[in-house]
């Protein structure tokens, strides 16, 4: 039997600008991460964090809900965490199941400028097809993630920057990065309990034989599929269903096999007023 790896740990910093038509949203931050595999699929997780959020540069017409948290920000948080996940191949998963599911305690006794409480899961499912006359499968998925948030201490709301999101390619494609969801002033005010899901069907649409590579060895596929998703204050006042349908290509580049280039196509068949519509993205080293 492999060995399997009983005790982790990991250093994480990271430094971003988010720089939106809106505002521009700096963020800095120092994590530790402690893993304890359970097996070769399961393992459980605990990562005290700290950070350092700034928002400014305004557009005008910015919301209170924006302007309260204007200037820079300390957030003391706690995480744990357990996931699962027995797929064996990231850009083609044939089969297999992936759960995760984090709390996150936010200042309270840890300290710092916000107070709050923060769940997220997520679910996927991968379910072969049938296999083609070169060995190559076309595989059906279905995925889902749903995130609820809690203000704790005086405050009756969650800081903008930890609300959730709809909108871009690694949550609702069709529609621009926080682009689906209720807005004041085009400004998207997100919410503090967000569902979404994904089906897919991907199948191979390039190939070839590769030395050392048993089969066809895959460097583009095809998935066409449908998001969907809501946001809303609680998840008995969500706002109205947005939806969308499209055509992904995920091709991998020879020199970085593990880094795919994924080009995402998508039309929304559910929209509101003030939704800012995206037809095209692309991204390097992620799939959605």
């Amino acid at each position: 039997a492999d060995h399997v790896e009983q005790i982790g740990f990991g250093v994480n910093f990271n430094k971003s600008n988010l720089r939106l038509r809106t505002h521009l949203e700096e963020r800095a931050a120092a994590s530790v991460r402690f893993s304890r595999h359970l097996s070769r699929e399961w393992s459980l997780w605990a990562s005290p964090g700290y950070e350092v959020v700034g928002m400014n540069e305004f557009s005008a017409g910015a919301p209170d809900v924006m302007l309260n948290d204007e200037g820079d920000h300390t957030l003391h948080r706690f995480s744990i965490g357990s996931s699962f996940n027995s797929v064996l191949n990231p850009f083609n998963p044939i089969e297999g199941i992936r759960l995760n599911g984090n709390l996150t305690q936010g200042g309270g006794p840890l300290g710092g400028d916000w107070d709050y409480l923060k769940g997220t899961a997520s679910f996927s499912k991968y379910f072969p097809l049938f296999e083609d006359g070169l060995g190559r499968r076309w595989v059906f998925s279905a995925k889902a993630s749903v995130g609820r948030a809690w203000p704790q201490g005086d405050s009756d709301t969650i800081p903008y920057t930890q609300r959730f999101f709809l909108g871009g390619q690694s949550t609702l494609r069709g529609f621009y990065v926080r682009g689906a969801g209720t807005s004041v002033n085009s400004f998207p005010l997100g919410g503090e309990a967000m569902w979404r899901s994904t089906t897919e069907l991907s199948l191979p649409f390039a190939s070839t034989l590769k030395r050392g590579v048993s089969g066809e060895y895959e460097w583009a596929r095809l998935a066409f599929f449908l998001d969907a998703g809501q946001l809303g204050e609680s998840f008995s006042d969500l706002d109205p269903m947005r939806a969308a349908v499209g055509v992904s290509f995920r091709i991998r580049i020879p020199f970085m096999p593990q880094m795919p280039l994924v080009l995402d196509f998508g039309k929304p068949i559910l929209s509101e007023e003030g939704d800012r519509e995206r037809l095209f993205t692309f991204t390097f080293g992620s799939m959605f």
